[in-house]
């Protein structure tokens, strides 16, 4: 499979696409042929090296945490899912791994992708809509009927709060 693979932390020279092993699942996992990788901050910051102490530095390395694409594989304890399915996942497997043409995901980390999505605006939405909705639900502790207000809700995750009700009517825990 293609990826983009980091060899070593460095600016964006240093990511160079090239065959890599298809990842191999484990029996909770999920492997996802991903048609759209989603890029954020946190991103660029693993491939410099500011962030190794958290995600290591072995290489090679495959960074992406948010992909959307269709279920090439299930784990033998995955359920809710098969083959053929179209999704979107925000990986918590190491740095991602979603900059390639498959990837293996937790299966607790992976969504059917809403109808109103394709797959481009499905990959973009999970770590920043999800920070969002931990930051407020889980930090801020908001409970339903609660308003709070956001000054200055730009940028990935300060646009979601105002959609959250829309988007992901099923995240309510």
């Amino acid at each position: 499979m293609k990826a983009a693979v980091l060899d070593k932390f460095g600016p964006s020279s240093v990511m160079e696409v090239r065959d890599m092993p298809k990842p191999e699942i484990n029996v909770d996992q999920v492997l996802v042929e991903v048609v759209a990788a989603g890029v954020n901050p946190i991103d660029w910051k693993i491939r410099e090296g500011w962030m190794s102490d958290r995600f290591g530095s072995e290489f090679p390395m495959i960074l992406g945490f948010d992909a959307s694409g269709t279920v090439a594989e299930v784990g033998a304890n995955v359920s809710g899912f098969q083959p053929g399915d179209r999704v979107f996942a925000r990986s918590n497997v190491g740095p991602g791994g979603c900059y390639a043409e498959y990837a293996a995901v937790n299966a607790d980390t992976v969504a059917a992708r809403p109808e109103a999505l394709n797959d481009n605006e499905a990959a973009a939405m999970p770590l920043a809509a999800l920070t969002a909705l931990n930051g407020l639900r889980d930090v801020g502790r908001l409970q339903p009927g609660q308003r709070v207000l956001i000054n200055g809700a730009v940028g990935g995750v300060g646009v979601y709060p105002s959609v959250a009700e829309l988007t992901f009517p099923a995240v309510t825990a």
